[in-house]
């Protein structure tokens, strides 16, 4: 056993040596360059020289790839955008079922959202149907009538008792969807 030991410090002592020896032959390759012999290299052997060789790729240069939690969150962000942005025909709609059972009504509504010029006609009818006394109206009851307004302009999918307004006796119900439908509304950027 101990000559055992022996031989592995002698091979370790080697080992260390032959370590040395290679760092000074590295150390006595490069070549000292007097000014003549560096006037005539070309730019690429005198960024050879001072950065070393551009074959050899250093770790610090290599990109570095994701961690796994750098994927979820960027593929969260990309998500987060898709939902904030309104895309025509495929997120634009909003649909909600009702129970009023205090009322005894259940319906579903469908809405698209509407664009500027919509909007615009939104803004009128609900003012037509207060008869020119929108800013007169209290908060509660204009958001009624702008829900109506809404239904007849944009509704895809609007309750019989919501289609007339000749015919409708109670909008208590729309100042419930008129909420839902602004916070939808307000969960997009643009």
């Amino acid at each position: 056993m101990a000559e055992d030991n022996k031989q592995n410090k002698e091979q370790q002592e080697q080992q260390v040596e032959n370590k040395d020896t290679s760092k000074t032959e590295t150390k006595e390759q490069k070549k000292q360059y007097t000014a003549e012999d560096i006037a005539n290299m070309t730019d690429e052997e005198i960024d050879e020289l001072k950065f070393g060789s551009n074959k050899e790729e250093k770790e610090e240069d290599k990109p570095k790839e994701p961690t796994r939690e750098e994927q979820i969150q960027e593929q969260n962000e990309k998500q987060e955008k898709a939902l904030n942005k309104i895309i025509q025909g495929v997120n634009d709609v909003f649909e909600e079922d009702y129970n009023f059972e205090e009322l005894d009504l259940k319906f579903t509504i469908k809405v698209r959202l509407p664009n500027i010029k919509e909007q615009t006609r939104i803004r009128n009818l609900a003012d037509d149907l207060l008869d020119g006394r929108a800013l007169d109206t209290p908060d509660a009851i204009y958001y009624q009538y702008f829900m109506l307004a809404t239904l007849l302009v944009t509704g895809i999918d609007v309750p019989k008792m919501f289609r007339d307004p000749e015919k409708i006796y109670t909008l208590s119900p729309l100042l419930t969807v008129y909420l839902d439908f602004v916070e939808y509304a307000n969960s997009f950027r643009y």
